[in-house]
């Protein structure tokens, strides 16, 4: 005669089975680690490149070049005038503006000084289609040399991607592209003339 703890043991072996079976075929239970989300960086502005109409990049010694969309779509040069070389460029570096993330946000802020932000070494300045202005300044790299500390807006200190700010100061330092001189033609020189040697008479 089967012991009364005997059916208890089997009644719990029983149902660990079905849950078993259950969790096998609601694949809940595949055998598999969960994947473990990774942190999306985020965005640092709410704007489309369509939205911004005018970029304004200035250096605190005084250097400042400006581009203003046309009602054509197209970038043109405000300053310097010089530089309308810079037209055919200026239209990647808003598109990726516009897609800046954000490294870290220091959510205790070190003295502006200790970071560039009290008298940044570049403002950018975005101007979008309503007329409004977002004003970001640029401070220095961080001590791994990745990014920049900035500000918008006076907001608390952000750091973006290095190689994503030097794509706007390049507006500002990169060298004029090289025209080579026109091809001036000439003429070509007449063939010279070889002299025919003159029969002489005998008397």
């Amino acid at each position: 005669m089967i012991r009364r703890n005997t059916w208890i043991l089997l009644a719990v072996f029983a149902g660990l089975l079905a849950v078993t079976f259950y969790l096998q075929r609601s694949g809940k239970l595949t055998g598999q680690p969960e994947s473990t989300p990774v942190p999306t960086q985020p965005a640092l502005f709410g704007l489309d490149t369509g939205e911004i109409t005018a970029l304004k990049v200035e250096k605190n010694d005084g250097k400042s070049a400006a581009f203003r969309k046309t009602e054509s779509g197209s970038w043109e040069v405000t300053q310097p005038p010089d530089r309308q070389d810079l037209a055919q460029t200026v239209g990647g570096v808003v598109a990726e503006i516009t897609s800046w993330k954000v490294m870290t946000e220091l959510s205790v802020a070190p003295p502006a000084d200790n970071i560039g932000l009290s008298n940044p070494a570049y403002q950018i300045i975005l101007t979008t289609a309503n007329g409004q202005e977002q004003t970001i300044k640029v401070g220095d790299l961080t001590p791994t040399g990745t990014g920049y500390y900035i500000s918008m807006d006076g907001s608390v200190p952000l750091v973006v991607s290095k190689f994503s700010v030097d794509q706007v100061i390049n507006l500002l330092t990169e060298e004029p592209t090289s025209t080579p001189p026109p091809l001036v033609e000439t003429e070509a020189p007449p063939p010279a003339r070889t002299p025919t040697a003159q029969a002489t008479s005998t008397p």
